[in-house]
This record gives structure tokens, sequence and C-alpha cells, in this order.
């Protein structure tokens, strides 16, 4: 073949369309194997990327093509650990997808692929529950408390997601329990609010601060106050949680139990001394809310509650 004629073939396998894409990443993406294997006989950049900034391993790792990928990183021109314009890695890409994709990790992985590269593909395996697929990075050095731009962690997203066994692969690997989101998030306080009794016990086990509170004042006994979940809340005020700590409106766990109805959490709080008489900044009481809101069982316990304090004012000064 002339040098003029290779060249021209150069020209128009490397031809990329308004967005960037060229052939090659078209047939990557559909996985045409037969196609991708002609294509590469006539030596395309493989490193060309679209408007996104994603070339052809990103595509076939991302759909699961793992005999495309293989082709691709047999062409020792491909770079393995190229990024996209959002720092996306095609290792990323392999563990966004929610079942995960571990033949195709694996290959990139024995090719060389850096676990520290751009995003922490940690966190996708971690948001996803894929605790395999976690072992392995960790194995291979991935930070476990590697975190993403607003602060979100690896041990984090297992909490959001309730994925308990990742949780205790996290926590078995040094993860950090007190790691919190840029607004003071922290995995206890995600798992309180979902009511994960299990994930909020394992996290209580590795010395995580029961009392942090994110940057508006909201702590974890205030989220599982808020959202009706009696177990935490007891378990919360056994490991010794700030009862009377408030929002920035001056609302408290007890203030939030009564403002949603949740009568048992209400009569727990109370007998473990909250402060039935703290009040939001605009005066408005527990009580107050409650008869608003007409959760006349609250309304009764509090009521009983007063009886029962002034009681015991009255005993103790006679």
């Amino acid at each position: 073949m002339s040098t003029k004629k290779k060249k021209y073939i150069h020209q128009k396998i490397n031809f990329q369309r308004q967005n960037g894409t060229t052939s090659l990443y078209i047939a990557c993406e559909n996985c045409h194997l037969q196609l991708v294997k002609l294509l590469l006989k006539y030596g395309p950049d493989t490193n060309l990327k679209n408007a996104a900034g994603k070339v052809p391993l990103h595509a076939s790792c991302y759909n699961n093509h793992i005999e495309v990928v293989r082709l691709l990183l047999d062409n020792k021109s491909t770079s393995v650990n190229v990024l996209d314009n959002k720092n996306i890695s095609p290792l990323y890409a392999t563990c966004q997808c929610s079942k995960g994709h571990f033949k195709v990790m694996e290959l990139l992985l024995q090719h060389g692929a850096d676990v520290k590269n751009g995003k922490p593909p940690l966190i996708m395996t971690c948001t996803n529950g894929n605790t395999k697929m976690s072992e392995i990075l960790i194995e291979k050095k991935a930070d476990v408390n590697a975190c993403v731009t607003d602060g979100v962690s690896p041990l984090f997203m297992a909490c959001q997601n309730s994925h308990y066994e990742t949780v205790c692969l996290l926590l078995k690997s040094n993860a950090d329990p007190n790691l919190h989101r840029v607004n003071r998030a922290s995995p206890l306080m995600i798992a309180s609010q979902k009511g994960d009794m299990q994930i909020v016990e394992k996290l209580l086990k590795h010395e995580c601060n029961i009392n942090s509170c994110t940057a508006d004042g909201v702590s974890s006994l205030y989220l599982a106050s808020q959202n009706g979940h009696f177990n935490v809340v007891s378990r919360l005020i056994e490991a010794g949680a700030n009862l009377n700590t408030s929002d920035e409106h001056g609302k408290t766990a007890l203030f939030k139990a009564c403002q949603n109805g949740h009568v048992d959490i209400v009569s727990m709080l109370l007998k473990s001394k909250s402060d039935a008489h703290l009040c939001m900044k605009n005066n408005v009481s527990p009580m107050t809310i409650a008869e608003k809101n007409k959760h006349l069982e609250v309304v009764s316990v509090l009521k009983r509650h007063e009886v029962d304090e002034k009681k015991l004012l009255w005993e103790t000064f006679l």
C-alpha cells in the first residue's frame, strides 16, 4: 500500500463527527465486534475523544462489551487510564453499572488500570453494593476514604443505599466512620434517617461521633425521631445521644417527633428527660405543634408529662 493511500485511510478512519465520535467509537459502543476488528487493522487512533472527552474504551467498558475491551487493550496505543471531561476513567465507567462488570474490571486491572486515577471507582462499587468488586479495588490499594467533590465517601454511599456487607468491608478496611459531607452529614445520620438498625449498630461499634450535626444543626437522633424509627431512637439514646440538640430554627428531636405524630418516640424521649419546654425561635413549643397538627395522642402524652413534672416538683418541694 502506498504512503499516499495509507495517509488517506488514516484520515478517513479517524474522521470525527460534530460530536467528536469516530467510527471506532460507534462500533465499540454497539459491540460490533467484527467491525471493530476490521477498523483496528487500519491503525485508528484509539484515544480520540468525543465532545464529552470519552474514548472507545469508555463506551465498551460502560456497556460491558468484554471482547471489544480486550481488542482495544491488546492494541498497544490504547490508554487504559484516560479520563473524560468529568474525570471518569474506563475503570470508573465499568463500576458505574448497578450490577457491576466484574470481568471487565479484572481485565482493566490486568492491563494496569490505576484505582486512584480520576474519580474513585470505589465510590461507585459501594453505591451499588458490589462488595466483591469493592474488595478487589481495596486489595489494589484503593483509598477507602477518598471522597468526591461534595465530600461523599464510599462509606456514606454504602450507608445511604443500605448495603450492609459493603459497610462491614469498608469498616474492616479502616474507613473513617466520621468523614462527613460538605454539609456535615455523616454515615450515622443517613443510616438513622433511613432507620437502618443493622448499619446504625455497626457504626456505633466503630466509634462514630453520635452527636455530630449537619451545618444546620440536625443530629442523628433528630433524623431518627423525625422519621419515626423507634428502635434507632432507642439505640441512640442508649449510646448517649444528646437529647436536646436543636437545629437552626430551634427544633429538637422531641419537637420533630411531636410534629409528625410519633407518639411512642415522644413517650420514650420524655422518659429519657428530653426537655418538653424547649421552643422554636418563634416560640412554637412541641405541645403547640402537636395541637396544630391534630396529633391528639401526642398532646395527651405531653399533658400527662406536664402533670407528672408538677407532681415531682411538688414532692421535691415538700
